[in-house]
């Protein structure tokens, strides 16, 4: 015969809502006297002894424990700071006067020298003035600018003080035309902000104001537009348009790079007025070049007598 399965355990007690309190050390107190239940209690009931369930109150837990503060992972620490720079490094200072395979055509000017150098100095070892065995093929230094008999002494000059120091020209062309810069400028970014102000030149004197903000406007909002004072200067001396382009959020500063942007406005603004006084100069003597052929071309008509067709024609 098959038996059917047995019954699924009893699921398990829950939880209680408290701990209780953990035994203590101390011996058991004695239970009180006046409530252990009396004889007349026990032969009313008729029953066995069974104590009566006693209400349990609840024990506070203690408080937990606060969070841990989170961990946050920093870099190593700096290196030390290095020390300080003495004001003379050490060694000695020095200065290659000939050096046989670089200067190949002063060879004659540095033989007598070397000549005298040998004569007047010792083997120093390291800070030989003269290195190399091979006649012609020495190497003339000098150390802490000492120097022998008949050698010329060293005279300390600024190179940047020389009359005919010039700057050398920078071969960059003159830019025509405005570049977008492509990179985003805040308070974090490092060096200058970007140039934001245009100076435009060679402008037609007649073209209105209007026409050149319009133009401008496409690229960007227009915070100040300068135009030059036409009553005191009829050709003017250049249009100035400030304009800023803030991105949407306002996180960075886009400008707008013109003709001007490398530091050059003044001697732009030189240049273009030296041309135009060139230019006022050239018109004016031809203008009084044909007021006097004009006058000649007078003169010589009423020498003619009447009757007479002149030869001369007028410009």
């Amino acid at each position: 015969t098959n038996f059917p399965p047995p019954p699924p355990p009893p699921p398990p007690p829950p939880l209680p809502s408290f701990l209780p309190r953990p035994p203590s050390a101390a011996a058991p107190r004695p239970f009180p006297s006046n409530f252990l239940p009396s004889r007349a209690h026990h032969a009313r009931t008729g029953s066995s002894l069974q104590p009566s369930p006693t209400v349990s109150k609840p024990i506070s837990l203690p408080p937990p424990p606060p969070p841990e503060p989170p961990k946050c992972y920093l870099l190593p620490p700096p290196p030390p700071w290095p020390p300080a720079c003495l004001e003379y490094s050490p060694g000695k200072d020095f200065k290659v006067l000939f050096d046989p395979f670089t200067d190949k055509g002063r060879d004659g000017r540095f033989a007598a020298l070397i000549e005298k150098v040998q004569e007047a100095s010792l083997d120093n070892g390291e800070d030989a003035r003269i290195k190399g065995k091979n006649k012609g093929k020495e190497t003339l230094t000098r150390y802490q600018g000492e120097v022998v008999g008949g050698e010329p002494e060293p005279v300390v000059r600024d190179p940047w003080k020389v009359e005919e120091f010039r700057k050398p020209m920078v071969a960059r062309p003159m830019r025509t035309g405005l570049y977008e810069i492509k990179y985003e400028y805040d308070s974090n970014s490092t060096g200058p902000p970007p140039p934001t102000a245009i100076l435009v030149t060679n402008v037609l004197p007649l073209m209105p104001n209007q026409e050149i903000r319009r133009h401008f406007s496409k690229y960007g909002p227009i915070l100040t537009f300068d135009p030059p004072n036409r009553q005191n200067d009829r050709w003017g001396a250049g249009y100035r348009v400030h304009q800023v382009q803030h991105t949407r959020r306002g996180e960075a500063l886009n400008g707008k790079m013109g003709i001007s942007g490398e530091g050059k406005k003044l001697k732009a603004i030189l240049r273009e007025l030296d041309d135009r006084r060139r230019r006022e100069c050239e018109a004016k003597w031809w203008k009084e070049q044909e007021e006097k052929d004009r006058e000649a071309a007078a003169r010589a008509t009423a020498k003619v007598p009447p009757g007479h067709v002149s030869s001369l024609t007028s410009p």
